[in-house]
């Protein structure tokens, strides 16, 4: 009788220790398991449009649209004529909420009556929910965040072109005529995702080209990418 009561209390321990090491290796290797590190942002050119003879990007997709934009006969720049719609274009990755960016254009107004709109994305509505670009009558640059917006440095003159640089760094907006930096300001974007546009203007505008960035390019950069 003692052999049998040891017996099954020494299967019984045993029966005790495999279920106990088992629960064990499994509590560990769930809470030991490595959480997967977020994907990190690659800092990189999104978006790019030459409009030589297209309204496509240079992949040959998301194209802008509108009965407004017109290419002109040089088959290098596009018309977007005065209009209150503009010329949209559904383009993936804009950066959003206070993300950094660099956003350059190369374009001329005919009027700098009316606060012509250059670019704008976002909410235009909200609260800091905007990202883009107008002239004032001056022809200096304001940008354009939506219930907040302010006055920037500069002088475009219409009917001249112009390359204008708006990047944003997640923590200060600047704006440059190509490589020269023209204002700075701190600022905390929300900027929401839609559509971009160009336009939606009193007044027509031209655009030789379009870059966006996903993050802010540096002085350096500029200076490499006008030179």
């Amino acid at each position: 009788m003692k052999n049998v009561f040891q017996k099954n209390l020494t299967a019984a321990l045993s029966a005790l220790l495999i279920t106990s090491l088992s629960i064990g290796v499994l509590s560990c290797s769930k809470n030991d398991e490595p959480t997967p590190a977020a994907t990190p942002l690659v800092p990189s050119l999104i978006a790019e449009y030459t409009f030589n003879g297209t309204l496509n990007d240079v992949t040959g997709a998301n194209a802008f649209s509108g009965a407004a934009a017109t290419l002109n006969s040089d088959n290098s720049t596009v018309t977007i004529a005065a209009s209150a719609i503009g010329a949209t274009a559904t383009i993936p990755g804009l950066p959003i909420g206070n993300s950094p960016r660099t956003v350059i254009l190369r374009f001329k107004t005919s009027s700098n009556a009316g606060f012509p709109s250059v670019f704008v994305y976002g909410n235009t509505s909200g609260s800091r929910t905007a990202f883009g670009l107008y002239l004032g009558a001056n022809g200096n640059y304001i940008f354009q965040a939506s219930g907040d917006d302010f006055v920037l440095g500069g002088t475009v003159n219409s009917n001249q072109w112009r390359t204008a640089v708006l990047v944003f760094d997640g923590t200060n907006v600047r704006v440059y005529n190509s490589d020269t930096l023209l204002d700075s300001k701190a600022y905390t974007l929300a900027t929401t995702q839609s559509v971009f546009k160009f336009g939606n203007n009193t007044t027509s505008i031209d655009v030789d080209y379009l870059k966006i960035y996903n993050y802010a390019l540096s002085q350096t950069e500029l200076t490499a990418l006008f030179y």
